[in-house]
């Protein structure tokens, strides 16, 4: 199957892993693809990212896409991308939770597959605490690749 367009799902939690998630992403696309970088924000982490950042909170046009595209792991990933040669945008969703902000992008951007990284993890331990990664493997309507956090 082609892939056009790929979405890697990224959290601050990723910033250790984006490399590797830039890089799996970057083999799961065609040579004429693109990989769209996505990022989530609450409603508090976004204003706390536009104040942090020195954006114009006055402007009521600030795009959430330039303000993740400052974030660390966003830039790591966009910056393993550009060097790969791969066709790049940031794209972020102010207000629901990640994996439903993730499952809506992909859907938004028509993704033939979502890229997303996780942490290995008891069964206790996701019945307990719950899993993002699961929730967009279980819910996109596309492929999605899992890449495990010990895993380089």
């Amino acid at each position: 199957m082609a892939v056009e367009t790929a979405l890697i799902a990224v959290g601050d939690q990723d910033e250790e892993r984006t490399e590797t998630l830039a890089r799996v992403a970057a083999e799961e696309v065609d040579d004429d693809g693109r990989v769209v970088v996505g990022y989530a924000f609450t409603e508090d982490e976004f204003a706390d990212a536009v104040q942090r950042f020195g954006f114009d909170r006055s402007a009521n046009t600030i795009s959430p896409g330039d303000v993740a595209d400052r974030l660390a792991s966003v830039r790591a990933a966009h910056d393993s991308l550009d060097e790969a040669g791969v066709d790049t945008e940031v794209k972020a969703a102010v207000g629901n939770s990640g994996p439903e902000a993730f499952v809506r992008m992909s859907d938004d951007l028509d993704a033939d597959r979502v890229v997303v990284g996780g942490d290995r993890r008891s069964p206790a331990g996701k019945a307990v605490f719950g899993s993002d990664a699961q929730s967009i493997l279980l819910d996109a309507a596309c492929p999605v690749v899992y890449v495990r956090g010990d895993v380089s």
